[in-house]
């Protein structure tokens, strides 16, 4: 890495973090660097991130997929000379600071995310491509404008001596990987890779051990039909002042939840231009909705599913309360898909 003037060394700064390895998983180890103290005084930088579900909607009917990932992407942006004494951190052959932007520091993802929007800028506003962090992604129609695109993005990225790791690169695929989902020409659903780690999760013996079931299951919610209500019971298991047990109704809502994971639900990608419906629902113990559109072969197909547990208040309300809630919270979530445009449904 010092061979790339990544960090250079030896010094004695006023500042120092301390160092953490971390083992990838190919089994290589990581030098990572703790910068929580200097995190906690840095000012934010406000540069916006951009959503995974717009990304998502911009690959309705695409047949040809590429996605480029940078190699050592934060590496290709330099620290400014005034800050280079803040990235000081100590190891047992002396004190190094970094040259280029190291991982770990708060700004980094919206510092690296600017960059990379600089570089690409003509491509973006063209909407030739869809960048999320490091990874780039080109979805066409045609072959011969996807050969083009890759063309304008290898010249653009050797203009900023930006390089790829092949090994994690995927060229005019019918389908891809892209941010934990597998993409194709007919939708979008779980990556099985993903799906996996959700199947073979343990029961849960404790408090902590159920929120990270529920926090890794709350990524792919919207292919689950009810989600909120689902899982419920486990949630209930993370208020304060709840005695742990995990019960029949706990396994009940644990295994539900990988039951419909299980059989890789697809969804549809939201077309602005087609015949749209949105049924609700709800009960005492939860609000859900389903936005459908009508396919090619006549049929309605999910494009999403949302949910939402009650409050101890709205648990309250009356059957049809409940009903006129779970309306206006769905047109709230779905308004971004144009639910005020949509016909009243019979």
């Amino acid at each position: 890495m010092d061979g790339y003037n990544i960090y250079a060394g030896y010094y004695s700064s006023d500042y120092c973090s301390p160092i953490v390895l971390v083992r990838k998983k190919t089994g290589d180890l990581r030098l990572c660097v703790d910068y929580r103290e200097l995190n906690k005084i840095t000012i934010k930088d406000n540069f916006p991130t951009p959503l995974i579900e717009d990304n998502l909607d911009r690959l309705r009917n695409k047949r040809y997929f590429t996605t480029l990932d940078l190699k050592d992407g934060f590496h290709h942006v330099r620290v400014a000379e005034s800050s280079i004494k803040f990235t000081s951190f100590i190891t047992p052959l002396g004190q190094f600071e970094y040259l280029r932007m190291p991982f770990g520091l708060t700004n980094a993802p919206r510092v690296f995310n600017k960059f990379i929007n600089l570089v690409f800028n003509k491509l973006i506003r063209a909407n030739k491509i869809i960048l999320y962090l490091d990874d780039i992604l080109i979805a066409t129609n045609s072959y011969e404008e996807h050969l083009d695109i890759l063309k304008e993005v290898f010249g653009a990225a050797s203009q900023h001596n930006l390089l790829f790791r092949i090994d994690k690169c995927a060229f005019l695929m019918f389908e891809i990987s892209y941010l934990g989902y597998l993409v194709n020409n007919d939708g979008i659903r779980p990556d099985p890779k993903n799906v996996e780690a959700i199947l073979q999760y343990p029961i849960p013996t404790n408090a902590k051990e159920v929120h990270r079931f529920v926090g890794i299951a709350s990524y792919f919610r919207k292919f689950i039909n009810g989600f909120s209500v689902i899982t419920k019971p486990l949630y209930d298991l993370l208020k304060k002042n709840v005695e742990f047990r995990f019960g029949e109704k706990e396994l009940e809502s644990f295994e539900q939840v990988k039951n419909q994971l299980a059989s890789y639900p697809l969804l549809a990608v939201y077309d602005p231009h087609t015949q749209t419906e949105l049924h609700c629902d709800a009960c005492t113990s939860g609000f859900g909705a389903i936005l459908l559109q009508k396919q090619s072969s006549g049929k309605f197909h999910p494009v999403i599913y949302f949910s939402r547990r009650t409050t101890e208040t709205e648990s309250k309300y009356h059957s049809f309360e409940l009903e006129c809630l779970a309306a206006i919270y769905a047109i709230k979530r779905f308004h971004i898909q144009g639910v005020p445009e949509f016909a009243p449904f019979p």
